[in-house]
């Protein structure tokens, strides 16, 4: 079987902000699956102890359990609606690099000054899905991009491969300082 070109996941376009490259958030369909089933346990939960609470049987075991329960099932439902629905943008407008984590219009954007940016690299983590860290595992951090801000490591391109990242780097970011000292 011949195996087909793959072009990559990002969209990459230039518009009056600068080069804005879009990277869906990784589609595990498994896990999305069982989260939705989870969370409709979840709910029967959510509205049983509710329902107790509001009856006035307010016990404080009852209202510990609601709080971390509650907590559980917003986080369920953000990771939900993040690999459904979300997406990493990344805009280089010559001055500054934002980078913005996007789910059905609401964003949380961080900005970094171009000139401070050093370093710019592509790093692939060799560790198995078991072992991903946190967050990286649900595709809500990390990224094979990578540069040095100050004292800091920051990371991006969360749902990209190797080659793909080699390319953005190479191309749509060939801007930004990629020099080591």
């Amino acid at each position: 079987m011949r195996e087909s070109i793959d072009n990559g996941n990002s969209k990459i376009e230039y518009t009056d902000e600068g080069y804005r490259i879009e990277i869906p958030s990784k589609k595990q369909i498994f896990v999305t699956a069982f989260l939705i089933f989870w969370l409709m346990g979840w709910f029967i939960g959510e509205v049983t102890v509710l329902a107790t609470l509001l009856s006035g049987d307010i016990q404080p075991f009852l209202l510990v359990w609601i709080l971390g329960w509650t907590i559980g099932g917003g986080f369920a439902l953000f990771i939900v609606l993040w690999m459904l629905f979300g997406k990493e943008v990344i805009i280089s407008d010559g001055e500054y690099l934002r980078i913005s984590k996007e789910i059905l219009g609401i964003k949380q954007s961080k900005e970094y000054e171009i000139r401070s940016i050093k370093n710019l690299k592509v790093h692939v983590e060799t560790q198995s899905m078991y072992r991903r860290r946190g967050l990286e595992y649900y595709g809500l951090s990390g990224g094979v991009l990578q540069f040095d801000y100050g004292m800091k490591t920051i990371k991006m391109g969360i749902n990209i491969d190797e080659a793909e990242g080699r390319y953005l780097k190479d191309t749509v970011l060939r801007d930004l300082p990629s020099y080591t000292y």
